[in-house]
Formats: C-alpha cells, sequence, structure tokens
C-alpha cells in the first residue's frame, strides 16, 4: 500500500494521530494512539470490504479508537473518489 496519499502523524504529546489528507486538506484528529495498528487494518481491509473489519477487530482484540479510525480513513477516502484498493 501506499501511504504518499496521506500523512499520518502521532503528537507524543498529546498521544492522538493526526491525519493528513492531501487531496482533502483536511486533518483528521483521531483518538487513536497505535499508528502500526492503524497501518496494519488499512493492509487488512485494502482488498476486502469494511464491513469485514469487524470480525477481524473482534478476533484480535483491536481498540474501539483505531477500528473507529480505520473506518473514518476508509470513509474519507471514498468520499473524495480515491479508490482505497490502489493506495
Amino acid at each position: 500500500m501506499n501511504y504518499n496519499q496521506l500523512i499520518i502523524k502521532k503528537r507524543e504529546d498529546m498521544g492522538k494521530i493526526y491525519i493528513f489528507f492531501p487531496h482533502k486538506g483536511t486533518i483528521l484528529e483521531t483518538e487513536c494512539n497505535d499508528v502500526n495498528a492503524v497501518y496494519n487494518l488499512l493492509e487488512y481491509i485494502k482488498n476486502k470490504h469494511i464491513n469485514e473489519l469487524e470480525n477481524f477487530s473482534k478476533d484480535k482484540r483491536i481498540s474501539k479508537e483505531t477500528l473507529d479510525t480505520v473506518k473514518e480513513i476508509y470513509l474519507d477516502l471514498k468520499d473524495i473518489g480515491i479508490n482505497f484498493n490502489t493506495l
């Protein structure tokens, strides 16, 4: 997956991840603080449907914040017309 279209930063002082969408010029502030978990979930759903994320998260005990962050990224990309599977 090419993450060049998304810029994901973690602010250690705030304990949150901020995701910049260059195509929209917007920043998503999340409650999630696990950058690797976000990347792993994005990779997981790359060729799957977003609904499969729920079952996967139950098996892997992924935090609600991480799950919500990935869903929001997915929906934001879809909203601006970026095909998630081509990232």
